[in-house]
């Protein structure tokens, strides 16, 4: 599922002549039961090791609290603090997003 859709991504990535007229940004919405953990796992490494690739960082660094604040926990939000250059870099592709869930239920968007 996530791998899918990462390689669907990275697929589109290298195509720079995309139509971006009206919108530059792509989501991703992912609903899942609760008991599916592996899936959102899954997509948490993928969005560490993504963003530990573009921010030039290890991702097992991220997932020890270099890009994700510190966070040890699958569920709990990844973090980055950016440089004012990379704030001002309109080609900076680093993936972001929140989960939600009621206790049966995962919602995520990337």
């Amino acid at each position: 599922g996530a791998q899918l859709v990462a390689e669907k991504l990275h697929q589109q990535e290298s195509n720079k002549d995309l139509d971006c007229h009206y919108e530059r940004f792509g989501r991703v919405v992912l609903c899942v039961k609760e008991a599916n953990a592996d899936t959102t796992r899954s997509v948490l490494q993928a969005v560490r090791t993504h963003n530990a690739k573009v921010l030039a960082t290890s991702p097992i660094t991220a997932a020890a609290g270099g890009i994700c604040g510190g966070s040890r926990q699958p569920h709990e939000a990844t973090q980055a603090e950016l440089s004012e250059s990379q704030k001002a870099d309109p080609h900076l592709d680093i993936l972001t997003g929140f989960m939600v869930w009621d206790g049966r239920t995962r919602l995520a968007v990337v």
